[in-house]
């Protein structure tokens, strides 16, 4: 294992202010109607990924969370543990580890950070509760049945100590041919009474030949969900809407993503046929597969001739029940542009964000996440937000 740096660089301080500039492409519209342009300014802490001393590399960085004393609290799945930071980013603790006794997890599948800076990690059927200084303060155990009675496809914990289960709705019988895709059942089952069903949204796509799912779409088309401290969002990135919840279930006013959707350039579409037909080679190579390379040759032509880009990559819960919104971009792309909506489902502002970064939280005057910088190096970070006005 390398060695690990706790590092603050300088340089980045002074030169990765990001500032949103007008640029082509998908919600431009939406975007020049936005009441404020935000900016993304530092990282003002990075906390490496490798090992230094006596502090244990973080493996897998999953979620994170900033206290309200500065700390960060970092979910690292590979070690199935909890890792503490001090605001500098010098590393404190670790809490948690792989088991099923108390405080232990199997799996970190979500990390929520509740009133008090208690940190609830959800690792089915417990939720394992920790204070702010990484001590254990109990468990909560769940009951993880269906509340049709269908094989649930995941359960995921809420704030409020229900659970949202999705259900996945499969057809009878697979198409023949062509585009299909399955639906998603959102339910929030609160403990200890009914289930409320939410919504159902068009879920996974997928591109059918004699009956056989051999490709998917070019660019992902798929159902999105975001928790919020007293709301759920779900949408279809194909679509332009996002549904929202309070916490009781009942539906508010969604969220219209404005413009129109940004059709791919023929040098992307070639790229992405390029790419998908060397992903079939590897997995060919790899073992027996429901399909041959050729197959996919075959139906790339059918594949991108409908191949749009989605309006939106991921949802992210922002502070006083804001939802940001990401917009998605080539792969290759320096930045991804988000969308900021408010309590009323308002455009109040947008912002662009590092390509590499993967958002953990977003707070009033930060950003919490983890980049992957040009040596393919992992590093957990926090920005500064500056809230600039109209």
């Amino acid at each position: 294992m390398a060695r690990r740096e706790i590092a603050s660089r300088i340089g980045r301080l002074v030169s990765c202010v990001i500032a949103v500039t007008a640029t082509a492409g998908c919600g431009d519209d939406a975007v020049n109607n936005a009441s404020a342009r935000w900016t993304l300014e530092g990282p003002a802490v990075v906390i490496a990924s490798e090992e230094s001393g006596t502090t244990p590399p973080i493996g897998s960085a999953r979620f994170g969370a900033r206290l309200s004393n500065g700390r960060i609290v970092v979910a690292d799945h590979q070690a199935a543990d909890l890792k503490f930071f001090d605001a500098d980013g010098k590393y404190v603790r670790s809490a948690g580890g792989r088991g099923g006794g108390p405080g232990e997890f199997r799996l970190i599948l979500s990390m929520l950070r509740l009133p008090g800076d208690t940190i609830a990690v959800w690792s089915p059927p417990w939720l394992n509760l920790f204070d702010a200084n990484g001590d254990f303060a109990g468990r909560e155990l769940f009951d993880l049945d269906s509340p049709t009675g269908e094989e649930p496809f995941g359960f995921l914990a809420l704030p409020d100590r229900a659970l949202l289960v999705l259900i996945e709705q499969r057809a009878d019988a697979p198409p023949e041919s062509g585009l299909h895709r399955s639906e998603m059942d959102y339910h929030r089952q609160p403990r200890g009474g009914a289930a409320t069903h939410l919504t159902r949204t068009p879920w996974v796509a997928s591109f059918y030949d004699r009956g056989v799912p051999v490709s998917g779409p070019l660019f992902t088309i798929n159902s999105e969900h975001a928790i919020g401290a007293t709301r759920v969002y779900v949408g279809d990135n194909a679509g332009d809407t996002i549904h929202v919840f309070d916490a009781s279930g009942q539906s508010l006013q969604p969220i219209v993503i404005g413009g129109e959707p940004r059709a791919p350039t023929r040098e992307e579409l070639d790229g992405a046929v390029a790419d998908r037909i060397a992903l079939a080679k590897r997995l060919v190579s790899r073992g027996p597969t429901t399909f041959s390379v050729q197959d996919v040759e075959r139906l790339m032509p059918k594949v991108r001739d409908v191949s749009v880009y989605p309006r939106f990559r991921s949802l992210h819960p922002g502070p006083n029940d804001e939802l940001w919104v990401e917009e998605y971009a080539p792969a290759d792309s320096l930045h991804r542009r988000w969308l900021v909506y408010d309590a009323d489902a308002r455009l109040i502002a947008d912002m662009l964000m590092p390509r590499r970064l993967e958002v953990f939280e977003i707070g009033t005057d930060y950003i919490l996440g983890t980049h992957r910088d040009e040596l393919d190096r992992d590093e957990i970070r926090l920005y500064r937000v500056a809230r600039g006005l109209h």
